[in-house]
């Protein structure tokens, strides 16, 4: 069979016209299938086709996309996305039927706390606060939350235009956060009151009169030194093992005259009255005519000669003459055993 010419050269150019779409088939049988990320992470500014697919091969580093914000969020819907895929040559059909594709923007992140801490230690710097007896509490008219900057610079932050008002106490500072070159990321104002302020110990719940304090017994508050006029105690030694002269509610602030030693005698009570000397000891029972704490002086009766004497207290429910009133216990006990043999006195 014979081809005429005009044929022939009919063939020859429906095969160059398809030759090109052959050819890219044949390349993309050969490649791997371009999988969609349904949640992808970012730290620059902008999206590549590399960070939104898998197998995006030599166009991964293709930009497509702005990211978010540092610390922000954001989505591409799928039509979008294919669009951008199809303009640099990818062929993505959705065969997940994914609606959209969310992308997260990383950040260096500035904690309240660092933001805090800056704000006040510039005050101090600038503003002659003294902060050598507490700390210093800044309460914001807004509080503070944590501030996102780049990831991918040497973003940085300082605190500046600093204002201190000592009568009331207000300040207003203005903190700048500057990238790699210097210039302004962000710029935030703040604004509040400043202070200065003593941590105390302070009861964590509400105790009677007369109860002893124990360590449990104890928390610690940030106490407003203008609320403040008189020394409070600033220690928990001061305070465990002692008793409270009066009821006293729970976060209160302590005071020395609001304590003392425990009262181990109470009066009315029988106690034991000791009395040594070397080669001699005595016991008899007395009534305490007032309560004492250990080391305490007071007046006791004794109950078998209805005298009076002079006591120290010793331990619970427990005397012993004091001095003078030893000296004539212990003549007249020496002269009870001498003639009578007694062991006790009255």
């Amino acid at each position: 069979m014979t081809i005429k010419p005009l044929t022939f050269a009919l063939l020859a150019s429906l095969l160059i016209l398809v030759l090109p779409q052959i050819i890219q088939a044949a390349e993309r049988s050969g490649e791997a299938r371009l999988i969609a990320r349904p949640n992808v992470q970012v730290s620059s500014v902008l999206v590549t086709l590399g960070d939104l697919f898998e197998n995006a091969g030599a166009k991964s580093e293709i930009a497509v996309f702005r990211a978010p914000a540092p610390g922000k969020t954001g989505y591409i819907r799928a039509g979008r996305l294919m669009e951008a895929a199809r303009k640099h040559g990818l062929e993505w059909d959705n065969p997940d039927a994914l609606p959209r594709i969310n992308i997260a923007r990383q950040s260096r992140v500035i904690s309240p706390e660092d933001i805090t801490a800056s704000i006040r230690k510039k005050l101090i710097e600038t503003s002659a606060i003294q902060d050598d007896e507490g700390s210093l509490n800044l309460r914001f008219s807004k509080s503070p939350g944590p501030i996102h900057l780049p990831l991918d610079s040497s973003a940085d932050f300082d605190v500046g235009n600093v204002n201190y008002d000592a009568n009331s106490g207000r300040f207003t500072a203005v903190l700048n956060a500057t990238g790699a070159d210097g210039r302004p990321v962000k710029r935030i104002y703040y604004s509040g009151t400043a202070i200065r302020t003593l941590k105390v110990p302070v009861l964590s719940h509400p105790l009677d009169r007369g109860s002893v304090i124990g360590a449990e017994d104890i928390t610690t508050m940030d106490i407003p030194l203008r609320n403040l006029n008189r020394a409070p105690l600033r220690h928990v030694s001061e305070m465990v093992g002692m008793a409270v002269k009066r009821n006293i509610r729970a976060n209160t602030v302590i005071f020395k005259r609001d304590i003392e030693p425990p009262r181990i005698v109470r009066r009315n009570a029988l106690v034991r009255i000791i009395f040594k000397t070397p080669g001699l000891a005595l016991t008899t029972k007395g009534k305490a005519l007032a309560s004492g704490a250990l080391g305490d002086v007071i007046d006791v009766l004794n109950v078998r000669s209805k005298r009076i004497i002079q006591v120290t207290v010793i331990a619970k429910n427990t005397v012993s003459p004091v001095a003078d009133t030893a000296v004539f216990i212990g003549r007249t006990a020496m002269a009870a055993k001498r003639y009578k043999g007694g062991s006790s006195y009255e």
